[in-house]
């Protein structure tokens, strides 16, 4: 999940909703999960960055209210 598994399979990741309860489960950091609740933070999208056929990083966005 993430950049990192981006950046290895070229898939995009693309998470319409996230609740607090994804976020536990997902095993995200205590103090990264307290920072999305307080930016309000309600879906991603982690793109792959290609180029010729090599993925060379990735794009995360996120979306608040």
């Amino acid at each position: 999940m993430g950049p990192a598994a981006v950046i290895r399979t070229g898939r995009a990741e693309v998470n319409p909703a996230i609740t607090a309860a994804d976020l536990v489960r997902e095993g995200v950091d205590p103090e990264e999960r307290e920072l999305l609740v307080r930016l309000r933070i309600r879906s991603t999208a982690v793109l792959p960055l290609t180029a010729r056929g090599v993925v060379l990083g990735a794009l995360a966005l996120a979306m608040g209210p």
